[in-house]
């Protein structure tokens, strides 16, 4: 029993789930055996009792060997206090510190010894260490910023994260308005001059006559570049590069390429020479180009 304790206490330490619930509503645990191959995953000694007990000691005491976590994040509508970890050996020396903020503001301060809050002490490598806050000022913007400090000869930095109470809500949201939009998939849009798929000039009316009717939003199907010579590798989850789109959505009539062939446009109109067609699609690239 001992020895799976400490292995819980490892895994909950290193962020592993112990359990999750699937599609179908059954909850499943992660096994000890599931637990110990993640944990040798992630380089942690395993092998033994002794090995996890080892690993569970210096890993929990990793955040009281270094002086400032490499990002805090702190939220808005508390004290921005940074947590830092303070051997005994430097805990009698000022502390100064700097912080950049992302628009390059820079605030700096010094705290004396003996002025920062103690929260916890640990002995670590036979010399105590105490857990302690540093206060920054409270009107410090959202964003990433910089924080870098310097004691007793030793300068570090790390991030600082200032998030906002809760996530962006735009302001017509926040009046309780409503909105509505509509769902399309792209290739489900017919119209009388597309092949039997919509393409992006089809997407481009639709949006046109539903912005006249106030939609505030039209969800589509992934339009990125796919797989032409393996069409039933079609999933959103692997383009083949979402730098381009898909060619097979392009409004052939439209082309640039065919711009000045009036012979090709009357073509691809009466789509009476598919394989032609299909040649200048070939051409003209997976990201197209509309005149």
């Amino acid at each position: 029993m001992e020895h799976r304790e400490t292995l819980t206490r490892l895994a909950d330490l290193v962020g592993i789930e112990p359990a999750f619930w699937d599609i179908f509503g059954n909850r499943n645990e992660a096994t000890d055996e599931t637990k110990l191959a993640l944990l040798a995953g992630m380089g942690l000694p395993v092998e033994n009792d002794d090995a996890i007990d080892e690993s569970l000691r210096t890993y929990g005491e990793r955040s009281w060997r270094r002086l400032l976590a490499p990002m805090t994040v702190l939220r808005r509508g508390a004290p921005f206090a940074v947590p830092l970890a303070l051997p005994a050996s430097v805990a009698t020396q000022s502390l100064h510190w700097s912080l950049t903020t992302e628009e390059g503001t820079v605030t700096t301060g010094t705290a004396p010894p003996g002025s920062l809050a103690v929260t916890e002490v640990r002995a670590v490598d036979g010399q105590n260490v105490s857990r302690v806050t540093l206060p920054l000022p409270g009107t410090l913007p959202d964003g990433y910023h910089l924080l870098a400090m310097s004691i007793a000869g030793q300068t570090v930095t790390g991030k600082v994260a200032i998030a906002p109470r809760r996530a962006y809500m735009p302001e017509w949201m926040v009046r309780g308005e409503r909105r509505w939009g509509v769902s399309c998939h792209l290739y489900s849009l017919r119209s009388a001059k597309n092949w039997g798929i919509g393409d992006f000039s089809d997407l481009w009316t639709l949006v046109n006559d539903l912005g006249g009717l106030g939609v505030a939003s039209i969800g589509v199907n992934p339009l990125h570049a796919l797989f032409p010579h393996n069409p039933y590798h079609a999933s959103p989850y692997s383009p083949s590069s979402r730098l381009f789109l898909n060619p097979l959505y392009i409004d052939v009539a439209r082309a640039q390429i065919l711009a000045d062939d009036q012979t090709a446009v009357a073509v691809a109109l009466q789509r009476d020479d598919t394989q032609q067609v299909v040649e200048w699609i070939t051409d003209i690239g997976p990201g197209g180009g509309f005149s």
